[in-house]
């Protein structure tokens, strides 16, 4: 259900479009965790439920970028939902129930850690070009709406940076998010946030598999490199990570119309 640029959708669009797909097998609901659309997008599934429907509501926030103490209050969804979606497609496609479809979303919001760099911040139509960056700065652990990066820092090589967002996203520090050790299985995800040329975006992935492969031991049963959640004009990527087991694998192997899901 889609609002306003960098606006979550009132309560009565998303009750609306609830109303129009929701059946006998009932609605889940995929809401990324921000404010306004945990708000809006709670508030509708609850005004369903109360006309009758059958409604469910997963929120995904793995952002890894936040500090632990903050809890999911302060962690955003990014590109990580992307497998949430493609998850919980599959198991509905398959005829699954509605708690079959919950729990397989779940599962992949729970295994799934997400962080971001980028050289520019995105400009919104009308509105004046940010200078929070300087022309030789970069932002680490940014959100989808321009939000401010958790790291603020002079621009490195590509190498450099992917392995500090897959260090991060891996770590198995005390408070780590996303634990993952030699052995793991993983699928990796390369996103564009939106102008992140196709050499840049090839170069990252390179040294993310072979990172991934390399020091942290991983190994990765899936890679997906593309645009699959943008941010405007914003020069960057994203990372994600995750935790895959032969079951999730046949979740995201699963067939999709999906025109951005590599085929």
């Amino acid at each position: 259900v889609l609002g306003e640029v960098f606006a979550s959708p009132s309560v009565e669009a998303v009750l609306q479009a609830v109303r129009a797909v929701t059946g006998p097998a009932g609605c889940l609901l995929i809401v990324k965790n921000y404010t306004g659309d945990r708000l809006n997008f709670g508030l509708a599934a609850e005004q369903a439920k109360s006309e009758g429907l059958k409604v469910a509501m997963v929120v995904v926030g793995e952002d890894v970028a936040l500090p632990p103490p903050l809890g999911l209050a302060g962690r955003r969804g990014l590109a990580g939902t992307c497998f949430v979606h493609k998850a919980a497609g599959a198991v509905a496609e398959a005829g699954g129930s509605l708690e079959d479809v919950v729990r397989a979303a779940e599962a992949a919001a729970a295994g799934a850690g997400t962080m971001g760099a980028s050289l520019s911040v995105c400009n919104l139509p009308g509105q004046p070009a940010s200078g929070r960056l300087g022309p030789r700065e970069m932002e680490l652990g940014l959100g989808i709406h321009g939000e401010p990066g958790a790291i603020k820092a002079e621009v490195e090589s590509v190498d450099a940076v992917v392995e500090k967002l897959l260090g991060t996203i891996a770590s198995r520090a005390p408070g780590g998010y996303l634990p993952l050790g030699p052995g793991e299985r993983v699928a990796l995800m390369v996103n564009n946030l939106g102008c992140a040329t196709a050499m840049e975006l090839s170069l990252a992935a390179r040294k993310a598999l072979s990172h991934c492969r390399g020091p942290l031991g991983l190994t990765v049963e899936r890679m997906y490199v593309g645009s699959f959640m943008t941010s405007l004009d914003m020069h960057g990527i994203s990372l994600t990570l995750l935790r895959v087991d032969d079951a999730a694998l046949g979740l995201l192997d699963s067939p999709t119309a999906a025109p951005a899901w590599p085929k």
